[in-house]
């Protein structure tokens, strides 16, 4: 897989107001921070009605794409949210904006949240 060097980013046209700088520091806060530690990487299918969640405890754990359609029905939340489905962060901007939890999105989706 190639390596995709800043500068080739800035040069897609719906990146030129996207703040590498200002992202590259808010990744940054998160290097390293769960060192050590297992994680849980969990997808949003059915079964996960079924599953008892809070037996995770303090494990960190990652949710996919939609999975905050489930949250009223699971009573629990992931501690970050990850989508890189260029479709599903188009469809989910709004929903994502109203989580309070950090979210990662692959770069194909900075053209729906990049300031205009």
């Amino acid at each position: 897989m190639a390596q995709i060097e800043p500068r080739d980013l800035a040069s897609r046209p719906y990146l030129t107001h996207f703040d590498h700088q200002e992202n590259d520091q808010k990744l940054l806060a998160f290097h390293k921070r769960h060192q050590g530690e297992r994680c849980v990487i969990m997808g949003n299918g059915p079964s996960l009605k079924r599953t008892d969640l809070s037996l995770l405890g303090d494990v960190p754990t990652f949710g996919l794409n939609k999975i905050f359609l489930l949250f009223p029905e699971m009573g629990w939340e992931p501690n970050y949210l990850v989508a890189i489905n260029p479709l599903v962060m188009e469809q989910c901007r709004q929903a994502y904006a109203s989580l309070c939890m950090p979210i990662f999105l692959g770069h194909e989706g900075l053209k729906w949240y990049a300031p205009s």
